[in-house]
């Protein structure tokens, strides 16, 4: 009877945790997915420093996928036409994350492939990009600083307001 006892006790126990970490997964997904997005834009930003490149990274916002395009053939020899531009990287969001926007210079995209450029100096193209977990409705934005291409993660829906003249 004891053991009996004990059986259903563990039994709900681990039930309670079994749910408690299905509560938690979807923000890790999210989570996962806006710091892997992150770590390519870095990584875009690096190699146009380290190799004196302007480095082009898409974004399609129809499949949720991304890659980053190097200005250099597969030899190694500058790419004198689009189609010989050496893909470096690629990457998809999982299943239930979807690129909801992209906002470059003020203009927003919801659909298409869009790029954005890194610089030999480090500076990037302006923009944010916007991803939401469809099953939950989490949303998570990465702005990326034009000026220094640095990189910043907000919760929700994330817009820099735009300066005016008297602002300064």
């Amino acid at each position: 009877m004891e053991l009996l006892g004990v059986i259903i006790v563990m039994g709900l126990i681990a039930s309670i945790v079994v749910v408690n970490w299905a509560g938690l997964l979807p923000g890790t997904e999210l989570n996962a997915s806006v710091h892997n997005l992150g770590a390519a834009i870095q990584g875009a930003r690096s190699d146009a420093v380290s190799r004196n490149g302007e480095f082009r990274l898409y974004y399609d916002l129809e499949q949720s996928s991304w890659w980053v395009l190097s200005p250099y053939r597969d030899d190694g020899a500058p790419a004198m036409a689009e189609e010989e531009r050496l893909i470096i990287r690629r990457g998809f969001f999982p299943e239930n994350v979807v690129i909801q926007r992209v906002m470059i210079g003020g203009q927003e995209f919801v659909e298409g492939v869009v790029y954005v450029s890194f610089d030999a100096v480090g500076r990037a193209t302006d923009h944010t990009v916007t991803l939401v977990h469809t099953r939950y409705e989490t949303v998570m934005t990465i702005e990326v600083l034009p000026l220094t291409g640095l990189v910043r993660f907000h919760d929700g829906l994330f817009q820099r307001q735009v300066l005016e003249e008297g602002d300064f």
